[in-house]
């Protein structure tokens, strides 16, 4: 074939958007916002997903991490980190995501980001599908922190982390709520790094300890705390420093909008929505607990009994190295707003 028609139906086929090798984009870069439960992980991805590149992804995905991302979440929470990485696992993540980011664009997506827009104030409705990237907020990935990085070494990771007395007061009353609501009870297991195994009290087998469950043995709340933020900073102390933010759930109260400012600014997002993203954050939001009620960096006094107080310090006195590098963490490598 002459040289001049093979150039003309080059330039036919891209006209057309038919090219034989189209050139391809790389697989954008997830966004995680891990944390314990009750620490401020739903607030944080209500507010960023507010931006037209920041879509969620779902609510949690514990069924879709168990399943295709081999990182149990549902039931029993396990410990996972760069040595379990599978090809395999970052495959099918990687193709739900894509997937996910596609129906993101159909008409009925719209509707139901719509409605929880205007009706709840989350996310947005419209987004720039050339740029976007996808949203995964999970307080079941917090002990899997080096996991992901290893299945997504572009992703950007924000930990966020509470108050031990904060946590711990809404934590008591979040398993409270739904063991009376739902019969659910709290398991904690005696493996290394793992989370709650949480499960219908029926279901409950003879070699889980009665002093292991809650509703039960309140000093759980505290040592899972400690268990959780400690494995936290473990995992993202080896990793790259430009891959993480770690925010304190105080800050998002106080100086919520210098926060927003900074992780806007860390997520490298396109200069021109710039003025939207700095909409978002001088748009200050309150927190709307599902449990409890009352000032969030205070209302912990009302909730914990004077006893529950005296065991949280208990708790955090006898593992008080596990304390200290938890506090010396969140000092070297918080956000400051």
């Amino acid at each position: 074939m002459p040289k001049i028609q093979q150039q003309m139906n080059a330039r036919l086929r891209k006209f057309l958007g038919m090219e034989v090798e189209p050139p391809g984009q790389p697989f954008p870069a997830p966004v995680f916002i891990v944390g314990c439960m009750r620490s401020g992980t739903t607030f944080l991805v209500d507010k960023l997903t507010q931006h037209p590149q920041l879509l969620k992804v779902g609510s949690e995905l514990r069924e879709v991490w168990t399943r295709l991302g081999q990182a149990p979440c549902e039931g029993v929470c396990a410990y996972r980190d760069e040595r379990y990485f599978s090809v395999e696992a970052a495959n099918n993540m990687t193709h739900y995501f894509s997937q996910y980011m596609r129906d993101a664009r159909k008409l009925r997506r719209h509707a139901m980001r719509a409605k929880a827009r205007l009706g709840k104030g989350q996310g947005a409705i419209f987004y720039d599908w050339k740029r976007v990237h996808p949203v995964n907020k999970s307080t079941q990935l917090v002990n899997k922190i080096a996991y992901i990085h290893a299945l997504f070494p572009r992703a950007k990771i924000i930990f966020i982390i509470r108050s031990a007395y904060g946590q711990c007061s809404s934590m008591k009353s979040f398993i409270e709520h739904h063991y009376r609501q739902d019969g659910y009870i709290h398991y904690f297991p005696p493996e290394e790094g793992y989370s709650w195994t949480r499960i219908p009290e029926q279901e409950k087998t003879p070699d889980m300890q009665a002093d292991h469950i809650y509703p039960g043995n309140f000093s759980l709340i505290p040592r899972m705390w400690l268990r959780l933020n400690a494995v936290a900073f473990r995992q993202l102390q080896n990793l790259p420093e430009h891959s993480f933010r770690v925010v304190a759930y105080e800050d998002t109260v106080q100086q919520q909008a210098s926060l927003l400012k900074q992780l806007f600014d860390f997520l490298e997002l396109d200069p021109r929505h710039a003025a939207r993203a700095e909409r978002i954050a001088a748009s200050v939001l309150s927190y709307k607990n599902t449990t409890t009620q009352g000032d969030p960096l205070q209302k912990w006094k009302k909730y914990l009994s004077e006893e529950e107080v005296a065991e949280i310090d208990r708790v955090l006195q006898a593992q008080a190295g596990e304390h200290e590098f938890i506090l010396n963490s969140l000092e070297k490598w918080r956000i400051r707003p």
